[in-house]
């Protein structure tokens, strides 16, 4: 199974997520706030008229204090940390959703084998009858096994289908059909 499907599903699922994208959109604007500096400054001027010089000195100090202070680090570090925990979860979830869909192709897989077999014991028995060597009866019995396993099989096929949708529209936002072609690719 190649893992492109299935990184193109996951990259879908962060870019589509609410809560994946309001916590970036978060970080994006802790990040956009201006950054004003600190700064300090002190000059000495001679005092001077129109008239010429003048014994007078004059010392200027200039404080500049920034409205954002270094709780603004914190709050971006914050602000990472929970959109790397946002997506974290929601790979999780996508990952085990998908883990699901992988083990219920499997049963599919499994009834579709079953309903062959069963295809395979009902022809065999009705060659059997054919040459004398079994009795009608057998093929009744072999019959209503392959209905079962018939049933069976399209039952998972159902429950395959029907959770594949699921997992898409849960994950995948207004992309959930390009989600869904995805999901047929990595779990089928």
């Amino acid at each position: 199974m190649s893992a492109q499907p299935l990184d193109e599903a996951l990259r879908l699922v962060m870019r589509v997520d609410a809560q994946v994208t309001a916590r970036a959109d978060e970080l994006r604007a802790i990040e956009e706030q201006p950054r004003w500096s600190s700064d300090l400054s002190l000059s000495l001027s001679r005092g001077e008229s129109e008239f010429g010089a003048s014994d007078s000195s004059r010392a200027m100090l200039s404080v500049t204090i920034p409205l954002v202070g270094a709780g603004r680090e914190r709050e971006q570090a914050a602000a990472r940390h929970a959109l790397a925990a946002e997506e974290a979860g929601v790979r999780e979830a996508f990952l085990s959703a998908v883990q699901e869909l992988r083990v219920t192709a499997l049963e599919v897989e499994a009834a579709a084998e079953r309903r062959a077999l069963y295809h395979d014991r009902l022809e065999y028995y009705r060659e059997a009858v054919e040459a004398g060597i079994a009795t009608p009866e057998t093929l009744w019995r072999e019959a209503e096994q392959l209905q079962e396993a018939e049933h069976r099989y399209r039952q998972a096929v159902a429950r395959l289908d029907g959770r594949r949708e699921e997992v898409a529209r849960r994950f995948g936002g207004n992309q959930w059909k390009q989600l869904q072609d995805w999901l047929v690719a990595i779990a089928s």
